[in-house]
Formats: structure tokens, sequence, C-alpha cells
């Protein structure tokens, strides 16, 4: 546009053709001329033009930061705007970038977006609105990892593993797993919860619950190796318990057998697990073991015995000592002696023989010593006469007590000391040399010879004599 000055126009005349400049819609903001360009009057007026300026001001701009969200521990995202106002024109540009102080590390909450570089350049105006960077927290899934112990161990660490977007920055999470599973637990399952376990602000949780198995504790339990003697009540049965042993002062139940009694010979006899039982918290290997019976320790005494010279051996007898016989036993077979009914005075061993305690026994042989002694004879003179004046009978005798054995003959002879002088009277019949031998103890009974009147007749002679002669001598 323009002014007309000077005299000005009239009659209603109106300048033809337009100013002109140099200035477009791309020019900018600056001053450009504005000059005469076609515009003229009619020769009926002298025209002085003087230009004008065409001031090109910034254009006014609006940025508004658009308000944006990212996951903590995620990188921004691009930073976006709108553009409002009078609006961008001839294809231009904002140049530079918005800016936030938020990074990676930066924890949740809000942070400002500002302009940052970002311009419009001299031929704008801008008027910039501050965005907001939302930072949410981490989504994350903690799952606690399943786990197993044997009963009666400590519970082991409690482990986890982090998904989702998992861990960040070096972040740990802090706390403690937890489960309500102690050592006195018994098997089965506890769950895994999430306890104290956090992430902290930056970070959103899932957690899903672990499960900690309990596990039956292995034992071996050993029944112990024992023994015993023959006919003697078993011992107690009693075990070793292995393994993992029992804990939380657990104790087995039942009892171990075996099929040993008192009248079980010498041997192996198992022993088993019989009713000894755990509870379901154990898983129990079991290993028999094994009872030995021993002989049976007997001192077997042969009874010291004797005997006449030639008798019959008497029953050879014995007394069990030790720990004696047991069950009704006896023992088998015989004791022996080399002596017999011939063997002279004196002692025999009496040994074992075939004596035996059979495999239930262990016998120790005390040997006995049989005493042969004298046989016991008495030897009685017969009791004798003879008339005076005559040789002495034979003198004889009788035999008895025992006797005399092996058809043997006693030696010597009676003695009297009577002869054919020794008047009428008793005299004693002795032993003399009438002897034994040393197996027999001899007793002598002395006998009497009796010496008896001898008989006489006398007969008077007849005799005659005169009448009052004197007698003859009487013949």
């Amino acid at each position: 546009t323009f002014t007309v000055g000077g005299q000005g126009l009239v009659n209603g005349d109106q300048l033809t053709g337009a100013l002109g400049t140099t200035a477009g819609a791309t020019t900018g903001v600056g001053n450009a001329a504005i000059t005469q360009g076609t515009l003229a009057a009619t020769a009926n007026y002298a025209l002085t033009f003087v230009n004008g300026q065409l001031t090109i001001t910034p254009r006014a701009l609006t940025i508004t930061a658009d308000d944006l969200s990212r996951i903590y521990g995620n990188a921004n995202p691009a930073l976006t705007f709108t553009v409002s106002g009078d609006g961008l024109v001839n294809g231009d540009q904002l140049t530079g970038a918005l800016a936030t102080a938020a990074n990676a590390t930066t924890g949740v909450g809000t942070a400002a977006i500002t302009q940052g570089t970002l311009t419009g350049g001299p031929n704008y105006a801008v008027s910039f609105v501050n965005g907001q960077l939302t930072i949410t927290p981490r989504p994350i899934t903690v799952t606690a990892n399943d786990l197993s112990r044997i009963y009666g161990n400590a519970n082991p660490a409690l482990t986890f593993t982090v998904g989702g977007d998992g861990l960040v920055n070096g972040d740990q999470l802090t706390g403690a797993l937890a489960t309500t599973a102690g050592v006195t637990t018994g098997v089965g399952t506890a769950a895994i919860t999430q306890g104290t376990l956090t992430g902290g602000p930056n970070y959103a949780v899932s957690f899903v619950n672990g499960q900690l198995t309990i596990t039956p504790r292995p034992i071996t339990v050993t029944a112990n190796d024992l023994s015993r003697i023959y006919g003697n009540a078993n011992p107690a049965l009693t075990f070793t318990v292995g393994g993992q042993g029992l804990v939380n002062g657990d104790q087995l139940t039942g009892a171990l057998a075996t099929t040993a009694g008192a009248t079980t010979g010498v041997g192996n006899v198992a022993i088993t697990q019989g009713t000894l039982a755990a509870t379901a918290n154990y898983a129990l290997t079991f290993v028999n073991g094994q009872l030995t019976i021993t002989p049976r320790a007997i001192t077997v005494t042969a009874d010291d015995l004797s005997r006449f010279y030639g008798s019959a051996n008497p029953a050879l007898t014995f007394t069990v000592g030790g720990d004696g016989l047991v069950n009704g036993d006896q023992l088998p077979g015989a004791l022996a002696t080399t002596a017999n009914a011939t063997t002279p005075v004196g002692t025999a061993a009496i040994t074992q023989g075939t004596l035996t305690g059979g495999p239930n026994y262990s016998v120790r042989f005390v040997n006995g010593q049989l005493t042969i002694t004298p046989r016991p004879i008495t030897v009685t003179a017969n009791n004798l006469s003879r008339i005076y004046g005559n040789a002495n009978p034979a003198l004889t005798f009788t035999v008895g007590g025992q006797g005399l054995a092996n058809g043997e003959q006693l030696t010597g002879a009676l003695a009297t000391t009577a002869g054919v002088t020794t008047g009428v009277g008793d005299v004693a019949i002795t032993q003399g040399t009438l002897a034994a031998t040393s197996n027999y103890a001899l007793t002598f009974v002395n006998g009497r010879l009796t010496i008896t009147p001898r008989p006489l007749t006398i007969t008077a002679n007849d005799l005659a004599k005169l009448f009052t002669q004197p007698d003859p001598a009487l013949t």
C-alpha cells in the first residue's frame, strides 16, 4: 500500500500498476524495500516515489513437548513435540532437539522435557511448553526356584529367577524369600513365598511362589552283630543308625527280631528288621545282623572212683560244671579207663572216652582217677583136732571176704607150734607163711588145733594069789 501526498490526485484519477518488493513468502525476517514497481500516474502528474520498507517479523510458534513415559531402566523414548501457533511454513523444520535430565538410571518419577537445543531459527518466535517424562516401575517377574532338601536338614539358600524386563543398572533385589518350613517340618511340600524380597520403587514385582519339597531322610539301620552262649537268653538286639542319621530327637519304633531261641543250636541266625520302623520322614534301608550262638562252655570232671582189685569197674560217672547243661540236654557217649578186673592195685586214669557235648557244648574235660584197692579177704584157719601124740593134720583154711579173683591162689602155709609131744589142749593155728599178693588185703583169723587125750584101754591083768599071800604086782 502507499500514500499519495504532494498535490494529491484529482478528478478521480487513480494510479495504475502496483508497488513491488523482492520479498516473498520465503524471505526471512528482516527489511525489504517496497519499490515503485509498475505503479504509475498519467502524464498529468509528476510522480515522486519514496520507497517503503517491508519488515518481516519472526513467526510466532508454540512448541509443546509431548508428555511421554517409559519404564525404569529403558532408554528414553524419542522426545517429540507438537507445533502450534502460526505453525511452520515454507517447509521449514525446527532444528536441535528437546532434552531431559532423565537417563536409564533415573528412578521412577517424573522428569521435565525441556526445549534443549530445539529452535525455529531467526524466522520464528518460539514459545516453549515443557513436557513431562514419566518413568514407571520396571515390570519384573520374580519366580522362586523350586528346591528340595532332606527332612531334618537346614533349608537351602532360597533362590529365585528374575524374568519380565529384568533388572538393570546393576540393581539387586533386597530382602529375602521366606518359607514356613523348618528343620522339624515333615516330608511334603512348603511354599516359598516373597518374604521381604523387594525390588524397591523402581520395579513392579510380580511374584510366583516356589515350592520347597522335603524328602525322606535316608538312614541305614544296621543290626549289630551279636553273640551269645547256647542255652542263654538272647541279648538285647541293638542296631546302629547310619546314613543321614536321626534328627530332631526322633527315635525308631518297634524292635529287631530273630528266630533264635534258648534251644537254638550253635551257628548263625539272622537278626532281622522285625517291627523296627521309622516315620514317613525317613527312608530306611535295613542291613541284617547276625546272632552267633557259640558253644556253651562246660567242665566235665570225671568223678574219682575206687574199687577192689578183681572187681568189675564201677559205673564211670562225672560232674558237669562251668555253664552247665541246659534244655534237658544230656551228654552222649561214655567215659573210659584202661583198667579191668586184672589190673593190679594202683591208679588208672578215667578219660573222656567217647563222651561229648555235641556241637552245642565246648567241653573242657578233667580226668578222674580210678583207684584199685587191695581186695579184702579174710583167711580163717579151720579149727582142727588130733589125738595127743599123733602128727598134726594138714592145716587148712577158708577164704572169705571178697575172695580170691582171677584164679589166684595164696602161697605159703599155716603154722602151729604144736608137735607130737604137745600135750592135750588148744594150740593156735597161725598164718605162718600163708600170704597173698599185694592185690589183696589179707585179714587172718587164727584157727585152733585141739589136742585131745589119746584114748587108752587099760586092762588089768587077771592075777591070782594064795590066800593070805601079799597081792602080786598088779599089771
